[in-house]
């Protein structure tokens, strides 16, 4: 069962947004040759990368005015088609053709980042953050490639300009929030995974995530109650009981601890993993 709304704001002292209806997209069929353009983004956004590839070359071939689209959209039909020497050209085409491309500079350091090619991967980055300096997106995707080489106060600084610029992303708080756990800083990770809660108040790991900076920050209580909310939205998830059940087995909360684990099914090796992962987090050794 879902939680009462008022234990998150008892908790973390919210004001929960309520949802808005989401409407359904309406059909728009083609109407002429001018919406090739249209089918092939739409394509793309279906999931029908083939089709999308082929519409976007037939742009090419017939509207030379939209090539620095049509390439852009060709690069991305090939990325999605694990096609990567073939939109790297398309991305080289697009930054002969019109050089200060953001997006380009994006999609090649998505490409190399993939590939592992880090240091190509911030070059292109931070060529594309040069172009759009307040695009949120690319700091956080600069962030990650930083913490991927141990680089991890220049990748918190990264994320916490991502989150200036774009302050109603969910998930660059959370983020942010992760990063601020690797570096033991847990108020200011609870502030970001808050923000984070906030703007997205239904996901679970949030919660759980919240739960490792409370423990870590010595705020026991919160913790348990920040796991427990964490299991309410999503029982299905065991490793929230068995984290549970650490936090009650280190209060000496023994029989409650116990009560917690008989309800936790066989755990795979990935969840298991993810539970050494979180107890490290929040600064429990084994």
């Amino acid at each position: 069962m879902n939680p009462e709304y008022q234990q998150i704001v008892d908790l973390f002292g919210l004001t929960v947004p309520v949802e808005e209806e989401q409407k359904e997209p309406q059909d728009s069929s083609p109407k002429g040759p001018e919406d090739i353009v249209r089918i092939a983004e739409q394509s793309l956004l279906a999931g029908d990368y083939e089709r999308a590839a082929e519409y976007f070359e037939r742009v090419l071939e017939q509207f030379p005015s939209k090539s620095v689209e049509a390439r852009m959209g060709l690069a991305t039909a090939m990325e999605c088609l694990e096609r990567s020497p073939q939109a790297v050209r398309q991305y080289a085409k697009v930054l002969k053709e019109q050089e200060k491309t953001a997006e380009a500079h994006l999609g090649l350091g998505e490409i190399y980042a993939r590939h592992g090619k880090t240091d190509a991967a911030i070059r292109e980055l931070e060529e594309a953050i040069k172009l759009e300096p307040d695009n949120g997106f690319y700091y956080l995707k600069l962030a990650e490639e930083f913490r991927k080489i141990g680089q991890r106060n220049k990748a918190l600084k990264a994320a916490q300009t991502a989150v200036y610029f774009a302050p109603s992303e969910s998930f660059y708080h959370y983020w942010m929030g992760d990063m601020l756990l690797e570096l033991k800083q847990y108020e200011e990770a609870l502030a970001a995974f808050r923000a984070a809660i906030e703007l997205s108040p239904g996901d679970d790991f949030l919660y759980a995530q919240s739960s490792l900076a409370f423990w870590g920050a010595g705020r026991r209580v919160e913790a348990m109650k920040a796991v427990r909310l964490a299991n309410d939205l999503n029982p299905e998830k065991y490793h929230y009981k068995v984290i549970l059940a650490e936090f009650l087995r280190r209060e000496s909360m023994i029989e409650e601890a116990e009560l917690e684990l008989k309800s936790v099914k066989k755990l795979d090796e990935y969840d298991k993993d993810l539970i050494r992962r979180m107890f490290v987090q929040a600064g429990i050794s084994s």
